[in-house]
């Protein structure tokens, strides 16, 4: 199994990949699992902004929206990338309005 030897391997490329597998198969723990174990292992990676949005992605597919949200909000910060940070941006305010946090998602 790939998404196995991706943990193993743990690079914070390996496991951003673990994570991005983890969430194309439906297992949004296995997501969480790894990408939050790359951002704490690797805090200082190139890959964190794309890490807080795999994260956020399976926190969101868990119905863990407000924890979602502010892993989407934290993959804003200081993202030179602005297509990914308006994504970010986006899944944000979708997760705080499903979290019932209206007047923040707008």
């Amino acid at each position: 199994e790939a998404r196995g030897d991706y943990a193993r391997v743990g690079s914070d490329r390996a496991l951003l990949a673990g994570a991005v597998q983890a969430l194309e198969a439906h297992e949004p723990e296995t997501a969480i699992d790894l990408a939050a174990r790359m951002l704490e292992s690797f805090p200082q990676s190139k890959l964190r902004a794309d890490a807080l949005l795999a994260l956020g992605e399976g926190l969101f597919a868990s119905r863990r929206h407000a924890e979602a949200a502010d892993a989407f909000r934290a993959a804003q910060e200081g993202d030179a990338d602005a297509t990914r940070a308006t994504r970010a941006c986006a899944r944000e305010a979708w997760s705080r309005y499903l979290a019932g946090e209206h007047a923040a998602a707008a």
